[in-house]
């Protein structure tokens, strides 16, 4: 398989069983696995009281009646909008499996524009691995604390909007078409939680300083004013439909109270499910700092060797730096919150990849295998934890799915929540 773009061809012997792993069409039957496991065992997930909660409020803004009480008070309103006409063209009676087709697409939305991602850096085999790292630590983390419920959460729902951002970030060339992109993407994410004001955030930094390097004033203003027009693009309907229903004000300011209230510092206990969803990109991130900026052979036609390698590591280790602050800044972190950690993980494990391949272009053919037969083994020791750890905890969960519980569930809850219980106390 090749490892990068004119970097390393590793070629096993037909009959070998890394030869079946290197199949692009294995890879993505296995991560269709993993989302599969993933969306059981969060439908059956023992606490299910977010996914009612953003279900609900949901249904409830679709409706004829609804009104500002029906708006979640310390989200902003695109999940709601995004979601809610589901309700509207799926068979009555509505439950929460009605979001499950929709939440799958997003998320598998959001696997392809980081496929897309890592296949521009880093070629077509590191790619396949990667975006199958992704799925294993986002459902790893969606579904593995029973604590919480993993279905219809915001994590969900940004990890598309927030790929295209990276994705048109990294790979657009014109900045016209990157920044439009870049700004839909952003502004989408934004809409659906706050937290995506760290990549934000990221976004400026790096933007700002790859305009300082290559001083083209010129491209960075065109990229700027295109992000804030598909930033526009995005927030003014949402805007308009908060005006129509005189919303606006009374929203953003319920969004400003509430987003004060959660902020405080909280530093999570590290337990093994922490861990265990991106143990094996630990373990390349780890190869990657051992190994070092791996420049490789001289003249090498590598576009990633060298300054372009750094630079993608320097912009992984930002996002994952941002991304933790952001988690450690809110009070009552819940375990699909650290699904924001995620895509920065398997980003710098491709850079490990990448300089692995490098690295190892040198030795002879026989050392060269070696190498990769011992990294790939303990990739898949690596994998097969989380993996093992997921599809227990899917077959544990799914005996315990009551169709008909979900139909009168979701029914009580129409009847006696409102959203805006969230920050009121009760009786």
């Amino acid at each position: 398989m090749s490892l990068g773009p004119g970097s390393l061809r590793l070629t096993p012997k037909p009959h070998h069983w890394l030869h079946l792993l290197a199949k692009p069409a294995v890879i993505l039957s296995l991560t269709l696995a993993v989302h599969v496991a993933g969306r059981v065992a969060a439908v059956c997930a023992t606490s299910k009281f977010d996914s009612f909660v953003y279900a609900v409020a949901a249904y409830k803004l679709y409706d004829a009646d609804a009104t500002f009480d029906d708006l979640i008070p310390d989200k902003p309103i695109g999940q709601s909008l995004l979601t809610g006409w589901v309700y509207r063209v799926a068979p009555s009676p509505p439950t929460r499996l009605a979001m499950i087709p929709l939440e799958s697409l997003f998320m598998l939305g959001g696997y392809l524009f980081f496929g897309l991602l890592v296949w521009r850096l880093f070629g077509g085999a590191i790619a396949s691995a990667l975006v199958f790292l992704l799925a294993v630590g986002v459902n790893g983390y969606n579904t593995l604390d029973s604590t919480v419920a993993g279905l219809n959460v915001n994590e969900n729902y940004m990890l598309l909007p927030m790929m295209l951002a990276v994705w048109a970030h990294l790979c657009i060339a014109r900045p016209g078409s990157r920044g439009f992109v870049r700004g839909l993407g952003i502004a989408l994410a934004l809409s659906i939680k706050q937290t995506a004001a760290g990549l934000l955030a990221v976004l400026l930094v790096h933007g700002a300083i790859r305009t300082c390097r290559c001083r083209a004033c010129r491209d960075a203003l065109c990229s700027v004013l295109t992000t804030l027009a598909g930033m526009a693009v995005v927030w003014l309907p949402m805007a308009s439909f908060l005006y129509h229903h005189g919303w606006l004000a009374l929203h953003l300011q319920a969004l400003a109270d509430a987003s004060r209230a959660h902020a405080g510092w909280s530093i999570p206990y590290v337990v093994w499910f922490k861990l265990v969803p991106v143990v094996a990109c630990l373990w390349w991130i780890v190869l990657g700092i051992i190994i070092g900026r791996g420049d490789g052979p001289e003249g090498s036609d590598d576009p990633l060797i060298g300054k372009q390698t750094s630079d993608v590591a320097w912009f992984g280790w930002c996002w994952l730096i941002a991304e933790l602050i952001v988690v450690v800044s809110i009070q009552h972190v819940r375990a699909h919150y650290y699904q924001l950690l995620v895509p920065p993980l398997v980003l710098l494990a491709g850079v490990g990849m990448h300089r692995m391949a490098v690295a190892v272009r040198a030795v002879s053919g026989r050392q060269r295998w070696r190498a990769w037969r011992f990294n790939i083994a303990a990739t898949v020791v690596l994998v097969a934890m989380a993996m093992m750890a997921l599809s227990a905890e899917t077959s544990r969960r799914v005996g315990t799915f009551d169709y008909t519980a979900e139909v009168n569930e979701f029914a009580d809850w129409l009847q006696t929540w409102s959203p805006r219980s969230l920050v009121e106390p009760g009786p």
